[in-house]
């Protein structure tokens, strides 16, 4: 198995587990708040992302075409693509105001003061991967993203083990909510993963990587689910569940996590300013497309971040999971297609 297979896993997890993530609030959101059921759509959701991972990055390997609008504009019909292609960029910009606001949120918390400040300072450090190229924000958000596995993973570990207590009940529509957690990752993750085809060498090597980040992100959201399963409903959580059971674990731990969750919101918020950015260009200049999206995020970063995501992630999850049915069509073309010059073959 080749570096880039692991780069690109390790980056396309980085792209999955922002901060929205890492904090926790993605997963009491679509996930824990509705029961122990949940957890099923927690193995069925790790499965859908490892899939259509491992889709688009064949697809856009082999019609070498690098982008997500790219990609988007030959598996979608001509009436619709304008449309998706506008919403994803608007969405990158609107993960990264989520992403700015969770940073605030996590440095205000651990280092008092303003999250809005700290909002700020996050928005000045995504300048500098925004304009190193596509090449160094792989290989950056590549190695930090196994390092986010690895943490969240061990974090978890430890909070069962020696912080455990109690259980919680609850109901809901669980399947709505997996196929919308579903539809916007792959918004934000797909414009990440269109880019990486390019380290892509075969089929083979997309699979590999669908199944190595299906399988890290199911053990991750799986440790995460579990830990807040046994504090929901116990003590207030809070905009930052995670970091609020961190707490309970004493300063040292806290502070470690608040660096865990700082580089998960980092990883996110750098790539979706850098795709945002990428795809304003083509209409105006460099230096307006930056401020655009750096006003953006601090704009955003004024908002409370639990109600961001919340809201405008489930928005998004419904027009995603329409995109995630074309995908599955495109799929379904090709092997169509490969069975028919097969047959033609033969005869």
């Amino acid at each position: 198995m080749s570096k880039n297979v692991w780069l690109v896993s390790g980056a396309y997890i980085a792209a999955l587990v922002g901060g929205g993530f890492a904090s926790g609030q993605e997963i009491l959101s679509f996930f824990v708040k509705y029961g122990r059921a949940s957890f099923v759509a927690v193995a069925a959701v790790c499965v859908m992302l490892g899939v259509f991972g491992a889709l688009i990055l064949k697809g856009t390997s082999s019609r070498e075409v690098y982008t997500f609008g790219e990609y988007l504009k030959g598996i979608l019909p001509q009436p619709i693509y304008p449309a998706a292609n506008a919403l994803v960029t608007l969405f990158m910009m609107a993960v990264f105001a989520v992403m700015v606001s969770a940073g605030g949120e996590t440095m205000a918390a651990v280092c008092g003061g303003k999250p809005s400040v700290w909002g700020v300072l996050l928005c000045l450090m995504c300048l500098i991967i925004m304009n190193k190229g596509f090449g160094m924000l792989t290989a950056t958000n590549g190695l930090l993203g196994l390092f986010i596995g690895a943490g969240v993973l061990v974090a978890c570990w430890y909070i069962v083990n020696y912080r455990l207590a109690g259980t919680f009940a609850g109901g809901g529509s669980l399947a709505v909510s997996g196929i919308s957690y579903t539809g916007y990752n792959m918004l934000s993750a797909g414009v990440a993963l269109a880019g990486m085809g390019r380290f892509i060498k075969s089929g083979r090597e997309a699979v590999w990587v669908g199944v190595i980040s299906g399988t890290v992100m199911f053990l991750m959201m799986a440790g995460v689910w579990t830990v807040l399963s046994i504090f929901y409903g116990k003590i207030p959580l809070g905009e930052i569940p995670m970091l609020t059971i961190a707490s309970r674990q004493g300063r040292v731990f806290t502070i470690l996590y608040a660096v865990l969750l700082s580089v998960s919101i980092y990883t996110t918020a750098a790539a979706c300013a850098a795709s945002a950015m990428n795809e304003i260009c083509k209409r105006t200049t460099k230096r307006t497309a930056t401020a655009a999206v750096i006003c953006c995020g601090v704009i955003g970063g004024g908002f409370p971040f639990s109600g961001m995501v919340d809201f405008l992630y489930r928005a998004a999850g419904y027009a995603g999971a329409i995109i995630l049915i074309y995908i599955a069509l495109d799929f379904l073309k090709k092997i169509k297609k490969v069975r028919k010059r097969e047959i033609n073959s033969e005869k």
